[in-house]
Formats: structure tokens, sequence, C-alpha cells
């Protein structure tokens, strides 16, 4: 009875997430879902939310629909800094209004929905007559992509990989929990805090789909188990051989777009099938492959290093390939970025001779970079399989968060201490704010207005939400594009690839 006491009680544990984001299970009423209220951590009111509330103090990045800036709250002692993104309406025109206006739903709907350490925490989102801004944390160890980059060879050891794998396990287990697929995982998108700990960020790429409560399932016993019991006299109660697993998020609509980041994409996205969340798993695998390599498996450089393919490596990419990605390929349309794309779908997988890494972790990437998605780690149990593999094993993921960083970020300068910004400007005008948010997305005075982006609207439309989703879908993946030198691609019809460190990301 103890025993099926603490199953139910991990069962219960483990569908916390899942009833915080799904209304009827114990979460919140819709009006109230998008709510941030006031805190010591962002002490505004949603009805003293006005841009000159905040100044920007510098550039922190810039993406492919906006810019990201360190801002100071006007008027709050002590100082308190946080990370603002502004989208102008005039990228939204150029780029496409409703491909720009889904993606700034999406990630206003995944932020606002999500709760976790290990995701950046969102405050609140508005718009103006010239721009849509969402604030957000600020990670004062910034990128850690360029964390990356600062170590020799630009990887860490693998002790640190498993630190950091863990964490981002955790974020994507907790994204799936809530119905919700990333789709652009790398290490450009994942930030770090001052105390070494990581948070991802960056969601306009991401899905919302359907959340799906935790299952109870049964293992099977091996013959080598069997035969002890039998020989022991003692038999296993059926108890002792439950589990709780997580369940994978499902796509409400057909979702085949070609988005993400070219050397991180899966085999079902290049080839425009029906993704699922072992998209996630895919880029999870390219991401641990990356952190003690210090290139991805698909890039150019692991084209260069493949003539010291081991034996032991040629057996096993034919054990992990699938035969009809390789066939499908033929019929793909080339581009410029046909190198990396049939790396993807060809290449063999395999650890450089210079990088040393156990038999688990090699093992764990050559299981979560299976071509086949219905064969790849993962796509079962989600993090659930993951977390069980032997890498992870005698890990604590309950207490990781509190344990110490393997790299803590050396900040030269105190972020709050304004005396050291030369040029602190408004956010925006407040009279760009006096506008009418409840209308949908349509020209409306010839301001470009969002319904569900503001942080004054309570719930967002779903119905429109869906629409726009399935206009974005509807966009359909242009197979040619190419990159300019100054990191402004073009592309055909309405995808567009931007250059990025590490990789092109397609949009």
């Amino acid at each position: 009875m103890a025993a099926l006491s603490s199953l139910e009680s991990l069962k219960e544990e483990k569908s916390l997430a899942y009833s915080a984001s799904v209304p009827g299970s114990g979460s919140p009423s819709p009006e109230h879902v998008f709510a941030v209220s006031a805190s010591e951590d962002f002490p505004l009111k949603a009805s003293e939310i006005k841009p000159s509330r905040f100044s920007k103090l510098r550039v922190l990045g810039q993406g492919a629909i906006g810019t990201v800036y360190l801002c100071v709250l006007n008027g709050f002692s002590p100082t308190k800094v946080y990370a603002v993104k502004e989208i102008s309406m005039d990228d939204a025109q150029r780029k496409g209004r409703h491909e720009i206006h889904t993606r700034v739903l999406t990630e206003r709907e995944i932020m606002a929905s999500s709760t976790h350490p290990c995701i950046i925490t969102f405050y609140a989102s508005f718009q103006t007559k010239h721009a849509f801004y969402s604030v957000m944390d600020y990670a004062a160890g910034g990128e850690f992509f360029r964390i990356l980059r600062k170590q020799k060879h630009n990887r860490i050891p693998e002790k640190a990989a498993r630190f950091y794998a863990a964490e981002v396990l955790l974020a994507l287990e907790f994204l799936h929990s809530c119905g919700f697929l990333y789709r652009d995982l790398k290490p450009e998108n994942i930030m770090m805090k001052a105390s070494g700990h990581l948070a991802l960020t960056d969601f306009d790429l991401g899905k919302v789909g359907a959340a799906h409560e935790c299952r109870v399932v049964m293992s099977k016993e091996t013959w080598q188990e069997k035969v002890i019991q039998i020989v022991s006299g003692k038999h296993a109660k059926a108890i002792d051989r439950m589990t709780v697993v997580d369940s994978e998020p499902t796509t409400l609509t057909k979702t085949t777009s070609f988005v993400g980041t070219e050397e991180y994409l899966a085999p079902e996205v290049v080839l425009h099938e029906q993704q699922s969340g072992a998209v996630d798993w895919w880029t999870f695998g390219v991401l641990l492959y990356e952190m003690v390599v210090g290139y991805s498996p698909f890039s150019k450089e692991a084209a260069k290093s493949a003539k010291n393919f081991s034996v032991r490596d040629r057996i096993l990419h034919r054990d992990v390939i699938g035969e009809k990605y390789v066939k499908a390929h033929e019929k793909r349309k080339a581009s410029n970025s046909e190198s990396v794309l049939n790396n993807v779908l060809h290449a063999s997988l395999h650890f450089p001779p210079d990088v040393h890494v156990s038999k688990q972790m090699e093992d764990l990437v050559f299981s979560l970079l299976r071509k086949d998605p219905m064969h790849r780690l993962g796509y079962k149990n989600g993090a659930s399989d993951i977390k069980a593999h032997p890498w992870f094993q005698g890990l604590n993921f309950n207490l990781i968060l509190n344990e110490t960083a393997p790299i803590k970020p050396m900040l030269k300068h105190d972020p709050t201490d304004l005396s050291q910004y030369k040029n602190i400007v408004p956010l925006a005008e407040d009279s760009e704010f006096d506008m009418d948010t409840a209308e949908t997305a349509d020209m409306v005075s010839g301001v470009d207005v969002l319904h569900g982006f503001g942080f004054h609207d309570t719930h967002l439309d779903e119905k429109a939400m869906k629409e726009l989703e399935d206009r974005m879908d509807a966009l359909g993946p242009g197979a040619d594009f190419t990159e300019n030198d100054d990191d402004t691609p073009q592309a055909p019809a309405s995808d567009s690839v931007s250059s990025a460190s590490g990789g092109a990301r397609v949009q």
C-alpha cells in the first residue's frame, strides 16, 4: 500500500506542470493566465506599465525580427534592469505581418505560460504605435554560445556538459508538459545567469500544441530477473515494476514548417514531414555533441573530420540512419546550404579522434540523433526516457538547480551601475502608447494593432491564434535560399534565413 501511495505521489508531482497550464485541471481561470502580478522582481502593476517607465542602456543582441535592449526601470531604488525585446512595426511589414504576428503571439503565449527556473522569466508585454515590446529577466552571463566560444577548442568537459544538459532537459520537459514544442534549441538561445545556471529564451519559432497527463507504465521483466526470482523464490510485486512517465505534446494542426537553425534541423523538418516533440530531442542531441566537440555533428567542420571515421562509427551509423530519409533526400531541391542539410540526412555520426567521451554519452547522443523520429530516444516517453539513460545515472535532477554551476561568468561591470552608460534614452514616448489595443490584428488608422499581445489583454484569442498559426504553416518552406554578406539574407516567398553564429537560422 505504501508503494502504491508513493507511486501516486510521484504521478501527482509530475502532473504539476501539466495542471498549471491546462484549463479545468486545477489551473487558474483563463482571464488570469497571462497576468503577471507586481512583485519585488517586477514592481509595476499592469495599470502602471507604459514606455516612459523604461530607458534603454545598451543593445544586448539583435535577431532576425527584433532587438533586445538592457533597460532600466525608471524611478526605483535599488536599480532594476531588464531585457526588453523590441520588434518594430517596420520589420513586421517588411517580413510579412501575418508571419510576424504569429511569432510574436507564440512567444508571448509560451513565455507568459512558462514559469520555470530554466526558462527566462517573462514579466510584461505591450505595444505602441511603432513597436511590440516584451519585458523579461536579464541574464547577466549572456549567450551560452559565447561562453562555449571562450573555452579551449570551443568545448567543455563532459562533466560540465552533463550538468548543463540536465538543466536544458528540465526546461524542455516543462515546455512539453505544457503542450509546447520549442523547435529552436541552440547555444545562442540559451542564456547564462550570473549564477552560472542556464535558461532558455527566444520562443518565436515555438509551436503551441496540446498537453497530455503523465502515464503509469509497467516495465518488462528480463529473463535474468525471472531466473533470479525462480532461484530465490521471491517474486517481484507488480507495483515495483510500475513507473510514471511523461506524455509528449501533440500538435493541433499539420505542422511541417521549415523552421529552425540549419545545423540543428531534424531530418523530418528538412523533409517537410509532420513534426512532434521528437524535433526537440534531436536538437538536444546536437547540443550535447556541440558542447563536448566544439561544433555541431552536421557542420562543415564535422564533414572535414569524416575521414577519421572508425569501424565502430560506421556500424553505429547503419543502426541510426533511416533508409526512407536517405531515399527522400534525392527528391529535395538543392540550395546554398546543401552541404549542411545533406549532412543532416546523409552524414555518418561520429566523434572526432581527439574527443574522448564516455561510452554512455556516446550512446545517448546516437540514441537522440536517430534519423527516424519514431526510433529516437524520447519519442515515446519524452524526458522520462532521457533522464533514465545511464549517462545521467547518479545525477539528482531535483537538486541540480541548488548546486554550484561548473562555469560562473566573469562580469566586468555591475549592470545596475548607471554611471557606465553614456547614452540613456527613453524606450519610447508615452504618446505612442495612446492607442486602442482592443482591436483585432489589422491596420487601424495606420497602426498595426495586434490583439492578444498587450499586457492589458488578459486572454489570448485562441481562434485568432490558431488562424495565424495555420497561415504560417500554409506559407510552405522554400528549398532555395541565399545568404548575403551583411547578415540580412534574402529568401523566396515568405521564408527567411538569417546568418547566425554557428549556423543560418531558417525562419
